[in-house]
C-alpha cells in the first residue's frame, strides 16, 4: 500500500483518475476550519482533512477505515 506499481507514472495516474470520472477537489480555508471543529475520533491529520472536506462540501466520503464512521452519515465504510 502506498507504493507505485511498476510502469505507472504520475501522468498515468492522472489519466486513470480522469478516465474513472473522479473530480479532484482543492483544499480550501473552509476545510481547514472544519478540521479544527471535528471531534478527535481519529488522529490521522490527512484523514481528518478528508472528513472535513467532504462534510463542508456536502459530499460522501467512502473509506475502509471504520474509525472515520464516527464523524457522521456522510462517511460510508466500504
Amino acid at each position: 500500500m502506498g507504493t507505485t506499481p511498476p510502469g505507472i507514472t504520475a501522468k498515468g495516474y492522472s489519466g486513470l483518475i480522469d478516465e474513472a470520472g473522479f473530480i479532484l477537489k482543492d483544499i480550501r480555508k473552509a476545510h481547514a476550519l472544519e478540521v479544527q471543529a471535528l471531534d478527535p475520533h481519529h488522529g490521522d491529520p490527512f484523514d481528518r482533512l478528508l472528513v472535513a472536506q467532504s462534510k463542508s462540501e456536502g459530499l460522501n466520503l467512502l473509506t475502509h477505515d471504520k474509525a472515520l464512521a464516527a464523524y457522521g452519515d456522510h462517511v460510508i465504510v466500504v
